[in-house]
């Protein structure tokens, strides 16, 4: 087979077939030749183009013009041997140039057959990334040569360059957003930086981060680059995961769907559409941000992916103070990563004059530590971007079967079937066990990787100076006409392209004005002030190269840092450039998630004993320097352009939230709905009714918070999986700990009685690793451990997990020297069965048992039963299909949260996902006889408020039913249901105060959701 390129008019013929490249605009169709593609000739198909010869028929698949798609000027086609000199087959044309592919394999078919939509040697061409022709052809293209019997021929062709778009670079802006500043939700400040062809995140990727975007309404599915600032931790890494598998979800998800609409068009005879997808995620840190990223290879299962961490392997400008070349640099942005180390704490301590700075390396250690990062970044890569499928099993011996597993045998009859035979055992005791051949689902390819090569302890934290590349300057017309330059020639010149006017050549620079520099910005983290002196001494700074045109230092501090002398003395060094602080004790503590924070405080004025007013300050503290302060104090929205000019956009800054004027916008019948329950539950007979009715139930004082009651991914009016429970003279207790946990906790009561409700947790569950139900966890016990450090004696708390979250947790713990001793682990062996643990009277967790109940949703998912010596008896569902055996062994239960994750109407959905619906938990809450019910983990489908089930009435007359039947009867009837909001606070001795506020409550939130 040979490759052919075509001339130019040969193109024409092709101008019914139109695509685009990526990132770029429609454009406009040609002229067509007839007035409509239906008035063309009947012959029109047939009639081969007079320079492509009598054996040319065009391809039928392309017969249907698209008006959105265009190819432009280097097709390649293929031409089969034996085929008629001055012929062309049926074919696709490849623009190389539009897809900026670096190999193309080119699959002819055999000749002589065809389909409905495709003729004799028809070819199909894609690349090692997802395009137009790979995803829409090469489907077909195999089902073909299956129907033929037939192998296809690859070919390479070699690299061919993709085609400059000199012109729209001109044409693009460039804007610096303040997305987030510290303050108790959002611990961390980040930056989005927009070009109009692509998107990048600076700073720390706090938990939390994910639902500021979503707040802002920043798209998340655009950003391709994320340059994490300060040093690798929790607390700038808490949001990274949240943010990347989200992503990962979108980009995932809209290409299935363009692939089953160009699968659609195809079999229309339309030509497929390109597909304009980000195709990488990359990020970028300091020391073991690769290690930290691969600790979540137990739970992180994203397949199609190309992402990629890549951290400072050498600081160049340590040597070589005077080197100007970026350490990374795309078509929109050049990067100077800027490193920066803490002083040792023995130099801290004896004053040594030493500046601070990377520990000295021997070759071997540096080629070691090399590979490391190599390895970890290659378990990171695998954990986005294998080819790995849940469906595909494959041969092993049954000694060699990792336990536990399912196990399947192929029997005589070729039909595949469960292993119901002796199995392994975990201990490894094989006796009895026959060693035959069995298939297993091949593990997830990250999760092979069993011990992680130590991290570093370096202290690295990264800083950041990011700029725009410079622009051309202007076209100068009368320097072009003094040398005789034609005026069709301007574009030639304009587009960086040398010409010859008159036997001369006229170079771009000679018509031109000097190229514009492009704006820049540093990102500056110093996690304490042990990392000042290092800072201060960094080379870039006096680096003119560099520095020139950099506008704006954003500085991103902790309390304390923000007047500090040196700090100061630096700012005035460079009072040439704007200053921008984001701190704690400089930034106001504003509402972060305005959205939710307005709603509550509207069902404050309606119930104010179930909704508190969320903590903040609007105002900033004063500052007074002397000399005056040389800094901005950084406001969410604040927008600096860096491109076409420097300049500050003020309008943009997002305004306080005015929650009183919210108020006075409530419908008045809403208000006479909350008055008249707060009437009934007042009266001296419905609390004698209340207290009768449960007067059997222990810890009625005990609180019920709902701190996040969404599924999935945060969203503006709920964030993921937590519910704090408090039982005074007992302790605290947390049942899920989704992202941000800690952020809910500390915006309800402030930081200070935050960590003394955090020092009271005595335990802490896990019911499954799926991310939302979890990623909060490290934050919390961090919290705790700093809460409890001067508490004599030592408190312990309990965490109830698998052992797949107690490797995570040692794993980031290797990395951050945190001291785990006193964490006591329940349930690490409850693996995919049933676990009990069972608690002596003075144990540490208060309780009296934990019952870990198997639960259909994924590996290693359980519902949790916990009782108290008081006879209180809480079951929590997690993630889960009902479970008839849950509502067994939760039987009586004084409290059951359970999830309600679609509405009774999806059922279909819940049990694809493997979820409840709202008429599933209320049937196990019958089954099991609990008293109260809060349902909690809502799609996030339902922004404000899902849909009320009316349970359905039993009319089986009471006397036909037998002692448990009617037990469970007269559950039923004095049962309150309530369904979780964020922030909600509810004793158990108050479920029914809080029923009767229901109907004003459901008023309001259906008038919300309406608008």
């Amino acid at each position: 087979m040979t490759i052919r390129r075509l001339p130019s008019s040969v193109h024409k013929s092709f101008s019914h077939i139109k695509t685009r490249a990526p990132g770029t605009r429609s454009k406009s169709p040609p002229t067509p030749r007839y007035p409509s593609h239906k008035h063309k000739p009947a012959d029109y198909y047939q009639r081969p183009p007079q320079h492509l010869g009598p054996n040319y028929s065009p391809n039928v698949a392309s017969r249907e013009p698209s008006s959105d798609r265009f190819w432009s000027d280097s097709f390649l086609y293929a031409h089969p041997p034996g085929a008629p000199a001055g012929s062309l087959p049926r074919s696709v044309p490849i623009d190389s140039s539009v897809y900026g592919l670096t190999e193309q394999q080119v699959f002819a078919i055999q000749p002589n057959f065809s389909t409905e939509h495709f003729s004799s040697s028809t070819i199909f061409a894609f690349s090692n990334r997802p395009s137009n022709i790979k995803l829409a052809w090469e489907k077909k293209a195999e089902e073909i040569i299956r129907q033929q019997n037939s192998e296809p021929q690859p070919i390479s062709l070699p690299q061919i360059k993709p085609r400059q778009d000199t012109n729209r670079r001109e044409l693009m802006t460039s804007h610096v957003d303040i997305v987030s500043t510290p303050t108790a939700d959002t611990p961390g400040s980040c930056l989005y930086v927009h070009f109009d062809k692509r998107r990048y995140l600076f700073g720390r990727l706090s938990e939390g981060t994910q639902r500021a975007l979503g707040q802002r309404k920043y798209a998340m599915s655009t950003l391709e680059q994320f340059f994490v600032t300060g040093d690798m931790s929790w607390k700038t890494l808490g949001g990274m995961m949240g943010i990347i598998m989200t992503v990962s979800d979108v980009i995932n998800t809209s290409r299935d769907a363009m692939q089953l609409e160009n699968e659609a068009r195809i079999a229309r005879g339309r030509a497929p559409l390109a597909i304009d997808l980000i195709e990488r995620l990359h990020m970028h840190g300091s020391d073991n941000l690769s290690y930290i990223m691969a600790t979540a290879r137990s739970f992180i299962f994203r397949t199609g992916i190309p992402f990629k961490t890549f951290e400072l392997y050498e600081d160049a400008r340590a040597e070589t103070p005077d080197l100007d070349k970026p350490d990374w640099e795309d078509d929109c942005l050049r990067i100077w990563k800027v490193p920066i180390y803490p002083k040792t704490n023995k130099r801290w301590h004896d004053g040594e004059p030493t500046s601070p700075g990377p520990t000295a390396e021997t070759a071997e250690a540096k080629a070691q530590r090399r590979r490391d990062k190599d390895t970890l970044s290659a378990v990171v890569e695998n954990m986005f971007n294998s080819s790995w499928r849940i469906d595909k099993l494959v041969p092993t011996m049954l000694h060699n079967v990792q336990m536990p597993a399912k196990i399947f045998i192929k029997g005589d009859d070729g039909v595949i079937r469960l292993y119901t035979g002796p199995r392994p055992r975990m201990d490894g005791d094989n006796s009895g066990v026959p060693n035959i051949e069995v298939l297993v689902r091949e593990p997830w390819p990250a999760t092979k990787v069993s011990v992680l090569p130590a991290p570093l302890l370096s202290g690295q934290a990264l800083c950041y100076i990011a700029k725009n590349h410079q622009r051309r300057g202007k076209f100068n017309p009368k320097a072009a006409k003094d040398l005789n330059v034609p005026t069709k020639m301007f574009r030639e010149l304009t587009a960086g392209r040398s010409i010859e006017v008159d036997g001369k050549t006229v170079t771009p620079d000679m018509v031109m004005e000097p190229p514009i520099p492009g704006k820049g910005f540093v990102v500056a983290d110093i996690p304490d002030c042990s990392y000042l002196e290092s800072f201060f001494a960094r080379p870039e700074w006096k680096n003119t190269a560099i520095m020139s045109d950099v506008n704006i230092f954003y500085w991103m501090l902790p309390a304390g840092l923000a007047q500090d002398a040196s700090v100061l003395r630096f700012m005035r060094q460079h009072s040439h450039i704007k200053h921008i602080v984001l701190a704690p004790d400089v930034s106001p503590n504003m509402l972060a998630f305005e959205s939710h924070g307005t709603i509550l405080t509207t069902l404050h004025r309606l119930d104010p004993d179930r909704y508190p007013i969320l903590k903040f300050d609007n105002a900033a503290p004063e500052i007074t320097i002397p000399g005056g302060v040389p800094f901005e104090i950084g406001r969410v929205g604040k927008r600096m352009m860096t491109m076409p000019k420097f300049e500050e956009k003020p309008a943009n800054i997002l305004p306080f939230p005015n929650l009183l004027e919210r108020l006075n916008t409530i419908d008045p019948e809403i208000l006479q709905l909350a008055d008249e329950a707060r009437q009934r539950v007042s009266t001296p007979e419905f609390q004698a009714r209340v207290d009768a009715e449960e007067a059997d139930i222990p810890n009625r004082d005990a609180q019920v918070i709902t701190l996040g009651t969404g599924s999935a991914v945060p969203s503006k009016y709920r964030n993921v999986s937590s519910t704090l429970i408090r039982v005074p003279g007992v302790g605290n207790y947390m049942l899920d700990c989704g992202e941000n946990t800690l952020g809910q906790i500390r915006r309800m009561y402030g930081a200070d009685e935050a960590r003394a409700i955090i020092a009271s947790l005595r335990f802490l569950f896990i019911s499954h690793l799926h991310a939302d139900h979890h990623l909060g966890t490290i934050t919390v016990i961090e919290e705790w451990i700093a809460a409890t450090q001067n508490t004599e004696p030592q408190p312990k708390l309990t965490v109830g997990c698998t052992r797949f979250m107690k490797v995570f947790l040692d794993e980031y713990a290797n990395a951050r020297a945190l001291d785990l001793s006193n964490i006591i682990f329940s349930g690490l062996d409850a693996g995919d069965a049933d676990f009990l643990d069972t608690f002596p009277a003075e144990h540490p967790s208060g309780l009296v048992s934990a019952h870990y109940v198997r639960v259909n949703h994924c590996k290693g998912a359980h519902a949790g039963v916990f009782t108290w010596a008081s006879g209180l008896k809480i079951s929590y569902s997690g993630d889960c299909r009902p479970s008839p055996h849950f509502a067994r062994m939760g039987r009586d239960s004084t409290l059951l949260i359970h999830e309600c994750t679609f509405e009774s109407d999806k059922q279909a959905d819940a049990v694809n996902k493997k979820h409840s619906t709202m008429a599933e938990a209320l049937d196990v809450a019958s089954k099991m006889r609990a008293r109260r019910v809060m349902l909690t983990h809502f799609s996030q489908r339902y922004a404000k408020l899902p849909a009320q089930h009316q349970a359905d009435a039993d009319a089986q007359d009471e006397q036909q039913l037998d002692e448990e039947e009617r037990k469970t009867r007269a559950v039923d009837k004095q049962r309150v249901v309530l369904m979780g909001c964020d922030q909600m606070v509810v004793k158990i001795g108050e479920f029914q105060h809080a029923a009767e506020y229901l109907p004003a409550v459901l008023r309001f939130l259906q008038d919300e959701e309406k608008e």
